[in-house]
């Protein structure tokens, strides 16, 4: 039950990294059109409303990174407790073979 458990949690570890990096990218794309805007714009308030807009997205952006390496060292961290619960019934079966 353990091992099938830490399987299904693996499987969400990669859905919610690919999701947040999605999640990245667009916040990306939004910070680079937002600096596109304030560099055509003429209007000095204008100028600093997407100046502020894009400095918003690329911290947005920073701060899926992070959550990024998180759910990586989550998922490293589920990896080994796999291995360990796998091993530990190796050894089980084993010992009751003998």
């Amino acid at each position: 039950q353990k091992i099938a458990k830490l399987k299904e949690v693996k499987t969400k570890y990669a859905e919610k990294v690919a999701t947040i990096s999605r999640k990245s990218q667009e916040a990306g794309q939004k910070s680079s059109r937002f600096k596109e805007k304030a560099a055509k714009t003429k209007d000095p308030l204008t100028k600093k409303i997407y100046g502020n807009r894009a400095a918003e997205e690329s911290a947005e952006q920073q701060v899926y990174a992070a959550k990024i390496k998180a759910m990586q060292m989550a998922a490293k961290l589920s990896d080994m407790k796999l291995k360990t619960a796998e091993l530990k019934k190796t050894r089980r079966e084993r010992e009751g073979q003998v």
